[in-house]
């Protein structure tokens, strides 16, 4: 499901005439966004490896991690973990602007599931990508209730200048 996922996401951004490579100036925040969102939906580590060389071959550096516990007492961890593996994987350089970016649109993400979510335990993924100052960060989760069980996906966006080029 993972690749035909992606599959379609890339064929959205790529040109005709390309034979499969993207231009890095023919992406869009919508394209980055996607991105997010599509390594959200990784459902193992092997599938979002896939994922994160599908993307940065296109251009877009992405990254992804699982989130798992009570929505509120989590909200502070779950931050700062985006914080952490954007800089890790390379998402960011670190910058104050480029930190601000991933905590303001990781928190408005979270924001837009918090009404489903608030007092229960959930499971998902926080998806985050990068491309020609565009940052987009996607969570997925599922909300359980005894045998009840909810979905929820919010999407955060920023635009960042980049001032020094990052790996």
């Amino acid at each position: 499901m993972g690749k035909l996922l992606l599959l379609a996401v890339a064929k959205e951004a790529i040109p005709k005439n390309t034979k499969g490579v993207i231009s890095i100036y023919t992406i869009k925040s919508i394209d980055v966004a996607r991105a997010a969102l599509a390594i959200s939906l990784t459902q193992n580590k092997s599938e979002e490896t896939s994922a994160k060389m599908g993307f940065r071959r296109s251009g877009i550096t992405a990254t992804a991690f699982s989130i798992s516990g009570d929505f509120i007492p989590s909200i502070q961890q779950w931050i700062a973990s985006a914080l952490e593996i954007s800089k890790t994987d390379g998402i960011i350089c670190g910058s104050f602007a480029d930190s601000g970016a991933v905590v303001g649109a990781t928190r408005e993400a979270l924001a837009q599931v918090m009404p489903k979510a608030v007092g229960l335990n959930i499971a998902g993924k926080i998806g985050i990508a990068y491309c020609n100052e565009n940052l987009a960060v996607a969570v997925l989760i599922g909300i359980g209730l005894m045998d009840l069980s909810d979905v929820a996906v919010g999407l955060g966006h920023r635009a960042v200048e980049r001032v020094t080029e990052h790996s």
